[in-house]
């Protein structure tokens, strides 16, 4: 019989991991909006998808985690609402 995921349960555990992360580093750090001032985003703004704030928060967060690719930490968090939600939140 193959095991089950509870997405609600899954959704609940990746929330309290962020939030945690988010947490202990904005009181070492400050905001993500002060920490990440100064810098510039070079892309092409008709061609963005991905806020530069969101990929410099899942860039420090796979770094300080010690997690493999984008695209493996990506399947990791996802199988619930998007993660521009979890971001804005």
């Amino acid at each position: 019989m193959p095991n089950k995921v509870d997405p609600d349960s899954q959704e609940r555990e990746q929330t309290a991991l962020l939030r945690a992360f988010t947490g202990t580093t904005q009181h070492y750090w400050g905001d993500w909006g002060s920490v990440f001032a100064g810098v510039r985003d070079p892309r092409n703004p008709v061609q963005i998808i991905y806020s530069l704030s969101s990929l410099l928060f899942t860039g420090t967060f796979m770094y300080i985690c010690q997690l493999g690719a984008r695209r493996g930490t990506n399947d990791q968090l996802r199988g619930n609402s998007p993660s521009q939600t979890k971001f804005e939140a």
